[in-house]
């Protein structure tokens, strides 16, 4: 048990066990953990998501490689009065799941594609210009920034 790696009296790794039972690369990542000076009882605390609960999908988006900002799930935190409006919204279910989905950047464009291995080419097919975001596809693509510019006309 991990109990075991640490001297009780000081608070400090029990360095000749750990060296004896993991391997050096191993030694040393686990030498950097900081201990606690106190004893405290453990407590189960998952930080991959607000709630602090853990699951299988939370744990393979952290594993993503990600182009998101380190304060994401701060962001996320801060979003959840937009999801409960969202939610309560009388739109069709299915309109608000692609909402969310865009709100959280789960639409298949193909930089997402290629961040999950899916495809190599991340070039834009109807524009073959910039790679195929989802700022590219709702807003920069000239094809898209065409059919706003017509539901705009259409709207007055």
């Amino acid at each position: 048990m991990v109990l075991e790696l640490i001297n009780k009296n000081n608070r400090e790794w029990n360095k000749e066990l750990v060296i004896n039972t993991f391997s050096d690369v191993d030694t040393a990542r686990i030498l950097r953990i900081p201990l606690a000076k106190e004893c405290h009882d453990d407590l189960v605390v998952w930080y991959g998501e607000p709630f602090g609960d853990f699951s299988i999908q939370n744990t393979y988006k952290l594993l993503q490689p990600s182009t998101l900002s380190p304060n994401f799930n701060d962001l996320h935190t801060t979003s959840r009065d937009f999801y409960r409006q969202l939610w309560n919204l009388q739109l069709p279910t299915k309109l608000k799941i692609t909402i969310w989905r865009i709100s959280r950047n789960f639409i298949p464009t193909l930089v997402n594609l290629n961040h999950k291995q899916l495809v190599a080419n991340m070039a834009c097919l109807r524009c073959e210009g910039a790679n195929e975001n989802l700022d590219h596809v709702l807003r920069e693509c000239p094809i898209s920034v065409e059919a706003w510019s017509i539901l705009n006309h259409s709207c007055n």
